[in-house]
């Protein structure tokens, strides 16, 4: 009989359990903004600045145009970007990137490599919030730890 009780009781929780949740309608809808040409083209020269901090010539040579033989920076090359600072290999984070500038385009631009080692990925997943530079103002932990290691050069 207890049997009977408790598989009957199993039963209706399994039924319970696998009701579909409601789900509340809401409100509010996202609006959905067109991408003009221009500053698309800009997001994807500004792509191939962090493109170019991947590449092994332009972690420890300041002083020499930013390039990349994989030919994934033709737009910074035409730009005659120079690298004036590199950082690579830091201790906690392995963060890794360079300021360049360019006269061309009248622009100086600090750029960062995305992840790509084990270090990196641990600094991705510290995603706390840490207090930051103003008052009220929050940044992502790890990003805030890895950006504390080249800042002083900067």
């Amino acid at each position: 009989m207890k049997f009977t009780s408790s598989l009957a009781a199993a039963s209706v929780l399994a039924g319970v359990l696998a009701s579909p949740i409601a789900v509340p309608k809401t409100s509010s809808v996202v609006e959905r903004a067109t991408l003009d040409a221009a500053l698309f083209a800009k997001l994807k020269y500004y792509v191939q600045y962090s493109a170019a901090a991947y590449c092994s010539n332009n972690d420890d040579s300041s002083g020499t145009p930013i390039t990349c033989s994989t030919g994934n920076c033709p737009d910074v090359q035409a730009a005659n970007a120079v690298s004036v600072l590199e950082f690579d290999s830091s201790v906690v984070t392995d963060m890794q990137g360079f300021l360049s500038v360019s006269t061309i385009n009248q622009e100086i631009v600090i750029a960062f490599r995305g992840s790509s080692s084990i270090r990196n990925f641990i600094a991705d997943v510290n995603f706390a919030y840490v207090d930051f530079g103003c008052s009220g103002c929050k940044a992502h932990a790890g990003f805030a730890t890895a950006w504390s290691e080249p800042r002083s050069a900067i």
